[in-house]
């Protein structure tokens, strides 16, 4: 079936198996996307804590950032700055 109708499509020329399965794809379509209000409620809620976990991580990666921004600031040997360095990006996920 095209998305589309050509302009003499007549509907009552239409086999009645035909008819039978688009009014059944179609209320099947609609009953999977209703949802009661506490499905709703509760999917929300599931993204609510996703999205706090993902700040919580991602504060915790600020944090991680801003101590050893301070401690680099603080040392003076090259090989224990890019020690440090390494732990960052490794922080970082690189």
């Amino acid at each position: 079936m095209h998305n589309a109708l050509a302009e003499d499509f007549d509907p009552l020329q239409l086999d009645n198996s035909v008819i039978t399965e688009l009014v059944g794809k179609f209320f099947t379509k609609r009953k999977s996307h209703r949802q009661t209000v506490e499905q709703r409620v509760e999917q929300l809620e599931r993204q609510v804590t996703e999205m706090g976990f993902g700040l919580i991580h991602s504060k915790s990666k600020c944090h991680a950032y801003e101590v050893g921004m301070k401690e680099l600031l603080e040392m003076d040997d090259i090989n224990v700055i890019k020690d440090r360095v390494y732990q960052l990006q490794v922080i970082a996920g690189k």
